[in-house]
């Protein structure tokens, strides 16, 4: 009877290396691959794969969640999207930069900040198509300036900060 209970428990969830989350989905967001064949090609559950494009399209993150205690994180990842204004293509742009004195809860919540904003992108991002009638076409772009103005608003007010 132990035996047949040990063979009804589930699994422990996969670890995934970041690497290879990163590669996961770029090959199903910018590529278009199909996730069953992704999942496959690197040794994984399908809904494992599934899980991973999920947490990026819904929260906008690559690795793990990072928790509200007072750790100090050494590395800033700065976001760009860059919309083509002819063709209305859009691309995201990644930049990783090491930080060496992170002492403030100010400069923490900088970073959580960004955080919070590239997350409202995504999820923005996540239902916007490029292949609509102008009219929509047009609505999306100013939805979309208007969340860019409102975030860089918010960015200035922590640059202008006196405490700093």
């Amino acid at each position: 009877m132990n035996n047949s209970r040990k063979n009804n428990r589930p699994s422990h969830y996969q670890k995934v290396d970041e690497n290879i989350r990163q590669q996961i989905i770029d090959q199903a967001c910018n590529m278009g691959q199909p996730l069953r064949q992704i999942a496959q090609n690197h040794g994984i559950k399908y809904s494992t794969a599934k899980a991973i494009v999920q947490v990026y399209q819904n929260e906008g993150r690559i690795g793990k969640k990072r928790t509200r205690d007072k750790r100090i994180f050494q590395e800033i990842e700065t976001f760009m999207i860059v919309v083509h204004k002819q063709s209305g293509k859009i691309e995201k742009l990644k930049h990783k930069s090491e930080c060496s004195d992170l002492k403030t809860n100010f400069q923490t919540a900088k970073i959580n900040l960004e955080e919070a904003h590239y997350s409202q992108l995504a999820q923005y991002f996540g239902k916007y198509t490029l292949y609509q009638e102008d009219e929509a076409q047009s609505s999306q772009n100013e939805t979309l300036l208007n969340i860019v103005k409102t975030l860089n608003e918010q960015y200035q007010q922590f640059q202008n900060d006196p405490s700093q």
